[in-house]
């Protein structure tokens, strides 16, 4: 088969969703079909608003896209979108363009999930909803049931697909992340460190709140303690999240890309 793919996301290994991405065009590319995959960059508009109204640009980018190459569209046997941003693109070639290609989509994480636990947890989080921030569901709804197949990353999502949102179980499916054979072979006994580890995007809904009062009080009931911080960005300040007295007990490590240093960053380490 010729597959396209529309990622919401940077193609770029080192980063969870881009893993996802990457590895699933190289699987089937293993398996014979031919893949091309259309990076963000190619389709985001209004770029000049930077990383505000993320959502509204990707969709109507997206839409735009599939519009403007909608013979080249045609020629595919499959379309692979990531993101329900792609409501409108889908709407676009199903009832506009009357394109009669199959599309899947493949979810690293379906939006109404985290709407949802987010809404179960709100006592826990620290972030208030801004006015301008609209509920969305109903958009990603519509992509959801008018897609032709749903792939997730996860049997936690597709179980709230079919139990919460209702999509049909013959149209959901999940397939569990690996790790990569590194993390699998040839790894030498680690020796467990007084070290408390973190890896991650610091984003609010990964519980940073709970670790910013947790942590602190940790390290000081137990100085012998570090504190490690990976893959949380090249701006991230620990003095702007922790406060002084323990900042000499906790290690940044911004990106980390190479395997086997994150491997080794894993073996030393005694809490996740």
């Amino acid at each position: 088969m010729d597959i396209l793919v529309l990622s919401n996301c940077p193609v770029v290994e080192h980063q969870g969703s881009g893993y996802v991405i990457v590895n699933t065009a190289k699987a089937l590319s293993t398996l014979g079909h031919t893949v091309k995959v259309i990076p963000p960059d190619q389709f985001t508009c209004l770029r000049f608003l930077k990383h505000r109204a993320h959502i509204y640009r990707m969709a109507i980018g997206m839409a735009l896209w599939i519009l403007k190459n909608r013979r080249t569209v045609s020629q595919y046997d499959l379309l692979v979108v990531y993101g329900a941003e792609s409501g409108l693109a889908v709407f676009l070639m199903k009832y506009m363009l009357l394109l009669r290609i199959p599309v899947l989509l493949h979810s690293n994480g379906l939006e109404t999930h985290v709407r949802y636990r987010k809404k179960q947890f709100q006592r826990y989080l620290l972030e208030k909803k801004s006015w301008f921030h609209l509920n969305l569901d109903f958009y990603f709804k519509y992509c959801y049931r008018n897609v032709d197949a749903i792939l997730t990353v996860s049997k936690y999502d597709h179980d709230f697909a079919i139990d919460q949102l209702k999509i049909p179980p013959a149209k959901v499916f999940f397939n569990e992340l690996a790790l990569p054979e590194i993390f699998l072979k040839n790894i030498p006994a680690g020796t467990r460190g007084k070290v408390i580890t973190y890896c991650g995007t610091w984003i609010e809904r990964k519980g940073i709140g709970s670790i910013k009062e947790a942590v602190p009080s940790i390290l000081r009931r137990f100085p012998d303690y570090r504190f490690n911080l990976i893959g949380v960005g090249e701006g991230f300040q620990t003095s702007e999240h922790f406060p002084v007295d323990v900042l000499n007990q906790i290690t940044v490590y911004s990106l980390v890309w190479e395997k086997g240093k994150l491997i080794e960053l894993y073996n030393g380490s005694s809490i996740f």
